[in-house]
């Protein structure tokens, strides 16, 4: 263990390694770093070209993907990425205005996909009307928008 000085005069002990990372100058985390730590010698999934889900042991070539995640992380991703294609289908390319009324789907405290209009508020998904919300669930199906709006790592 190595000690310091902070400026008000008290005197810390930090690990070797802290020490020698401070002497060197802290180096600023990077994606690469996260995805090394959570991803390199593990099953992890990627995304395939086609759009499929598979599963590799991640290897320092494979890294490099910036699509590694877990199967329930890209299965929801996926789900969110058609839910914005559909919205974007709908609503005709439109393009919102800040602080205009749209409609955004959302799961209430029982489960069920509900649409409501919002204002000043920041969702990833719009639509123009609550009839549109409610045709992307028609077009989607309850489990994909499910899906899409409920995943997390």
């Amino acid at each position: 263990m190595k000690q310091i000085t902070l400026e008000d005069g008290t005197k810390i002990e930090i690990s070797d390694k802290s020490y020698t990372d401070l002497q060197n100058g802290i180096n600023k985390v990077t994606y690469r770093d996260v995805a090394k730590g959570l991803f390199l010698g593990n099953d992890t999934c990627f995304i395939n070209t086609d759009g499929t889900i598979d599963v590799y042991l991640i290897t320092p070539f494979i890294l490099k993907e910036p699509h590694l995640g877990t199967e329930q992380q890209l299965e929801g991703l996926l789900a969110l990425n058609k839910l914005m294609n559909v919205a974007r289908y709908l609503n005709e390319d439109a393009v919102f205005e800040n602080g205009g009324k749209y409609y955004s789907l959302y799961i209430n405290s029982y489960g069920v996909i509900k649409s409501d209009s919002w204002r000043n508020h920041r969702s990833m998904v719009k639509f123009y009307t609550e009839q549109l919300a409610r045709e992307a669930v028609e077009i989607l199906g309850e489990k994909e928008i499910t899906k899409a709006l409920t995943w997390s790592y």
